[in-house]
């Protein structure tokens, strides 16, 4: 009946590293266990932790309780669909690209994010 999800993604070189990121949170039935949350470093992928979403006027901030993931995601280019269909359902959603910042900590070492660029999602789908 209603679906949901914030999702932001990534990807650029870091001295000389090519390096992948992809965050979410969905409406998986475990999600501790089964969520889209990794980084790619070179290659090598690493599972990261739940994070939370908040987002202010500005500002889209993207962290984990545990602080392994400390991001900031300034969105620059909106790209906003509202769609209500009444009874029948309706769609609420927000695609912007824009410059995100940031740490991500890994077991083996910590990546600075510095305004590289992103592209986010905001979706709520009611049926």
């Amino acid at each position: 009946y209603k679906m949901k999800w914030d999702w932001i993604s990534t990807g650029f070189y870091q001295d000389e590293k090519l390096i992948g990121l992809n965050l979410t949170v969905n409406q998986a039935i475990n999600p501790k266990k089964y969520n889209e949350n990794r980084i790619w470093i070179d290659g090598k992928i690493t599972q990261l932790p739940l994070v939370i979403f908040t987002r202010y006027k500005d500002v889209w901030v993207i962290e984990s309780k545990c602080k392994k993931v400390q991001l900031q995601f300034y969105p620059l280019y909106p790209k906003n669909v509202k769609i209500n269909l009444g009874i029948f359902g309706g769609s609420d959603y927000q695609g912007p690209f824009g410059r995100v910042t940031g740490v991500i900590s890994t077991e083996e070492e910590r990546i600075d994010i510095n305004k590289e660029f992103a592209f986010a999602e905001k979706q709520y789908i009611r049926c």
